[in-house]
């Protein structure tokens, strides 16, 4: 999960929680942040979970799966935490929360959660439970947290209807999505597609053939990117990316971005509101599109053809792929990746 507070990203993973400045210098700051290495970062004790003593341990199943097998978590109303390491075996764990926990029992075995093996796949699986709007009110509330140990070498798939996901360090695919909730995974190896409908979501650094982010409402901030394919979006959010290679496009209706681009086959950049910083080493050599209110290249990278202060068109460093950034409401800036 990740939240902004006073101007500080909380980042939480299911071994707790990082905190980022949000007023620091980027890059360099979320995947060692997700890495633990970063010296701005301080450990939060599970600042996200509610009291353990306020939680009831409902369903507990261990599974003797080897790594390379696969996880798929298919829930209609939880929180879903994945964590991974070295050995083997699979352990799932299912946590009420309620502060009428009488009724919150009743809400849960109608839910009919259920853990099981399918071969080399654990599943975990429920069902939605409408409840009146006047019961509801009633009762309060009640929450699931399903807390998951998997072999690192895993390929995990995530369907939550309401609910946060995190997942940490994974050598395998992982496909997410939340239709209401914060998203936050640490390094994977492999394609990644992480979406949410409603939240902001926090991605560490990935290898792999293709990753795709998207949310529709909040903010995306990504480690370095050593990918073919690489689309991030959002509707209304920021979004910042450590660095990226490949094929890349990244948009945003209504926000900022920070983006480090190290080599490109080609790059869409764009917001219809906010400010476009672009990171690049000295050396990058593309064709450029750019459009906006106010254009800064510095004094870093030789620009040629048709240069004016709302349009540049022409080649960065004798040109390449083609590069092409817009926003309708603010500036661009290049930046060299090293400063």
């Amino acid at each position: 999960m990740s939240r902004l507070t006073d101007h500080v990203l909380i980042i939480t993973l299911a071994s707790g929680a990082v905190a980022l400045d949000a007023g620091l210098d980027f890059p360099e700051t979320i995947s060692s942040a997700l890495r633990g290495e970063w010296s701005g970062v301080h450990t939060l004790a599970d600042s996200h979970r509610v009291d353990a003593q306020q939680e009831e341990l409902m369903l507990q199943r261990s599974f003797d799966i080897r790594p390379g097998g696969a996880l798929a978590v298919d829930v209609h109303d939880a929180d879903v935490e994945v964590q991974t390491g070295s050995g083997s075996g699979v352990e799932v764990k299912l946590y009420l929360h309620s502060e009428d926990m009488e009724w919150a029992r009743r809400m849960y075995e109608r839910a009919g959660f259920r853990a099981e093996e399918q071969g080399s796949t654990v599943r975990l699986t429920s069902q939605e439970v409408r409840v009146d709007r006047r019961d509801w009110g009633r009762h309060r509330w009640y929450s699931v947290r399903a807390s998951i140990r998997i072999p690192r070498q895993f390929d995990v798939t995530i369907r939550t209807g309401d609910g946060d996901v995190t997942v940490e360090d994974l050598d395998g695919s992982l496909d997410l999505r939340t239709a209401d909730g914060d998203v936050a995974v640490g390094r994977v190896s492999g394609v990644v597609e992480a979406h949410t409908q409603d939240g902001d979501v926090i991605v560490g650094d990935i290898e792999g053939l293709r990753v795709s982010v998207r949310s529709q409402d909040g903010d995306l901030s990504m480690g370095a990117l050593a990918v073919e394919e690489a689309v991030i979006e959002t509707q209304d959010g920021d979004v910042s990316v450590e660095s990226v290679s490949g094929e890349v496009r990244v948009h945003t209706h209504d926000g900022d971005l920070r983006i480090g681009l190290t080599s490109v086959e080609g790059a869409s950049i764009r917001t219809g509101d906010g400010d476009v910083t672009v990171y690049l080493p000295e050396s990058f050599a593309a064709d450029v599109d750019i459009q906006s209110e106010s254009i800064d290249v510095g004094d870093a990278f030789q620009v040629t053809g048709s240069v004016s202060q709302h349009r540049i068109k022409g080649a960065l460093n004798g040109g390449g792929p083609l590069l092409t950034v817009r926003t309708s409401d603010g500036s661009v800036t290049f930046r060299p990746a090293s400063r």
